[in-house]
This record gives structure tokens, sequence and C-alpha cells, in this order.
């Protein structure tokens, strides 16, 4: 059976908001918390005693297990290592098999411990492979040829394009989000939708457009996180939370707030919880580094190129404003929604969630942007001062996680 969320039975969906809008009282009383993490360990570099496949090279994605052992997507391969940083194995080379990747650029492992590693980079990415919680291969899944997902995208009058992220409950229960397609003369519509599959249903459970889409020649702009995306993650009791934090921002009105939504996969009920933020004006060097940065194919004209870089100037200085959040973690059932940094702040604002008893907790200060929570600690891709990719782990202060 094929639905999307709006065609699902009524009965089995009802809608809840908790409302932190207008009146947050929680959030005038507690001011955020600072200090709040302690470098605990580095490792990836030579100085860490590494055997050669095991230093990191360009590492562009990190995860975490329930065993608080750490995956790392560099080189085409999937290392492994501890929780101390000691080695333990490698998965996958550089290829196009089953088991490969070539230019793979995202893992994530699920609270059941599955893991999914994109084959490629997401922007042309129709596939993953999947592991188990014992580290064995799975299987390789290529969706661009999966009639259940093309069926559902094309009742929406879509196509499908890339699989940006997925993450594997199980063996054959995905919830994943795509891009898709819908191309005009002039500009490029193009949607990110969150997706449920197991052997039995399909169906969206949310859909977004990308802001600030367009082409100019065969270049096509599709969107940017710091524009407003959809954002999401998965809860250890299986509960998917997500926002469009584009279409939540609004700068102009009294309280701007942004919306998490919680999509129960128990249940199949949705709620919501809303919450005030402070809107952050975009840096204007953004709109250099996009217009410096775009890639071009061998057909683009100079005219091409620089109406390209023209519309990536107008776009950016339409926007005014980043999105309503930069990123959305979830350790267990607590969410952490990371905010853009505030011109001249060295730390990012962090908003804390206790997403199964729908409540927000309290705010906190990071001095540095997580890549993943897991288990109490903070993880990130970094450099260290001679300039050589490492991984640093953070211990977060229990407070921070105040019941």
């Amino acid at each position: 059976t094929n639905q999307t969320l709006s065609s699902f039975p009524f009965a089995l969906l009802f809608v809840f908001t908790l409302s932190l809008y207008p009146t947050d009282s929680i959030s005038r009383q507690n001011q955020p918390l600072t200090g709040v993490l302690t470098l605990e360990l580095t490792f990836g570099s030579e100085e860490s005693n590494h055997q050669p496949n095991f230093l990191l090279f360009r590492p562009v994605s990190v995860a975490v297990n329930g065993s608080n052992d750490i995956y790392i997507m560099d080189e085409d391969m999937v290392k492994i290592y501890d929780d101390s940083g000691n080695d333990i194995m490698t998965m996958g080379r550089r290829g196009r098999a089953p088991g490969e990747f070539y230019n793979g650029n995202s893992l994530t492992i699920s609270p059941m411990n599955f893991l999914a590693a994109n084959i490629t980079r997401s922007t042309n990415n129709h596939g993953f492979n999947l592991y188990g919680p014992d580290n064995k291969y799975i299987d390789m899944k290529n969706l661009r040829d999966h009639r259940p997902l093309i069926k559902l995208t094309e009742n929406l009058g879509l196509s499908f394009s890339a699989i940006r992220r997925i993450v594997a409950i199980n063996d054959n229960e995905y919830i994943y989000s795509c891009i898709t397609l819908k191309d005009n003369e002039n500009t490029v519509s193009s949607d990110n939708i969150l997706v449920y599959e197991n052997p039995d249903t399909i169906f969206v459970i949310a859909r977004h457009p990308f802001k600030g889409n367009f082409s100019a020649g065969t270049f096509k702009f599709i969107g940017h996180s710091a524009f407003g995306d959809l954002m999401w993650n998965v809860s250890k009791n299986k509960k998917i939370v997500f926002s469009d934090t584009g279409s939540d921002k609004n700068a102009d009105i009294q309280t701007p707030y942004f919306t998490l939504r919680i999509f129960s996969l128990k249940s199949f009920s949705q709620t919501s919880i809303k919450k005030a933020f402070i809107p952050r004006k975009i840096d204007e060097n953004l709109m250099e580094t996009f217009a410096d940065r775009l890639w071009f194919s061998t057909n683009d004209t100079d005219d091409d190129k620089d109406r390209a870089r023209k519309l990536v100037r107008e776009v950016v200085k339409a926007k005014e404003y980043y999105a309503s959040f930069d990123k959305l973690l979830v350790d267990e059932n607590i969410v952490f929604i990371v905010h853009n940094k505030e011109s001249g702040s060295e730390e990012f604002l962090v908003d804390i969630f206790d997403i199964d008893k729908e409540t927000f907790l309290r705010s906190a200060y990071f001095s540095v942007k997580p890549d993943v929570i897991k288990n109490g600690y903070a993880y990130r891709i970094a450099e260290n001062n001679d300039g050589f990719a490492i991984i640093e782990k953070y211990r977060i202060d229990p407070a921070v996680y105040i019941k």
C-alpha cells in the first residue's frame, strides 16, 4: 500500500500541539548554561599512533553506535574506532560494487545500531550500503529503480533525484529524505521529501520545497541549508523529529518561532512543539562565498556563469536572515537544536527538548558545533594546529539533560 501521510487513516492520525509561543515562560526564567563541553579525546592524526589506514585524510561524516564505537567515512571506506579512539576495523573500499563507495559522504547509525552509508555524494546518490549491529554487511540498496518510491514520487508529480540521508531501523524498515525535481524553463522546482518505508507500505511524512532555487544554462542551484532545509532525526523510541527551518522562520512577526514536529512510528500520531528564537542576520560574506564556490559544466558559457553568480548574490541578499536553526541532533529521547552563530559570538546557542515528554528543557551555549551527539558525548570533525583532520570528543555536562 502506497500512501502519503495526508491520506493515512484518520483513526491512526491525530495532531496535538504543545506551544511554547508566544508565552515561553521557561526560556525567560532559565538562562542558558555555559561551559558545558569538556574536550576528552582527539584522534585520527599521526600523534594518535594509528595504523596507516586508520589515519584520517578527509573525513566527511561521523556516527556513533550504542557501545560508543566511532564510525568515520573517510577515503571511501568506513573506519571504526573504539570509545578511546583505538583502531578496530575498516569496511568497504573505493568502487561501485556492493559494499564499495565512490565519494561516499554520509553515515547514520539507527537507535537499533544498523548502519546506513551513502554510496556517493548526496547530489548524485541513489543508494546506500547497509550493515547490521555486528558490522556484518547486509546489502546494497539502490533506490533509483525502486518501484515503490518511483510510484510514490510520480503520484506527487515529482521525479526522484537523489537520497540525502537514510536511517535504517532494521534491515527492511527505513526512513529517508530525498531530493525530488520538477524542471521548468527558467527555474528548478525541487522538493525535499521525508519517506517512511517497510515491506508493506510507503508514505510521505513531510514534503517541503528547497529555498532559493534557480538555473542558469546547465547550472542548477538547489537551495542551501542556510536558507532553510528539512531537518530530521530519529529517537530511541522510534519517534521521527523534523522541522522545515525555512518556512518556520518568520522574522517579521513580533515573536519568531520554529516548530518541531514529532511523528511516532508506534502510534502513527503526530504532535508538535513551538519555540521562540532570535533571528540571525546572514553574514554579508556568505554572498560572495556562494558565488565563488559555484560549480559549472563545460557547456556553461561565461554569460551563464556571470548570470548564476549574480543570481546567487540576489538570492542571498533577499533572504536577509538565516534559517531558524542549523542542526537537529538526537541523543536517546533528547533533541538538540543548534542555532546559527550570532555575529561576533564564539559559541552556539543550543535549545534542548525531551520529545517523549514533549517538553522544552533549557538552553545552553556550546563552544563547538557537534556533528553527532550520543550517550552524553558530542563529536565533531575538526583539524589540529597543523591542519590535519582529527575527531574531537566532548563530554556534555549532565545538567544539560535536566529532567
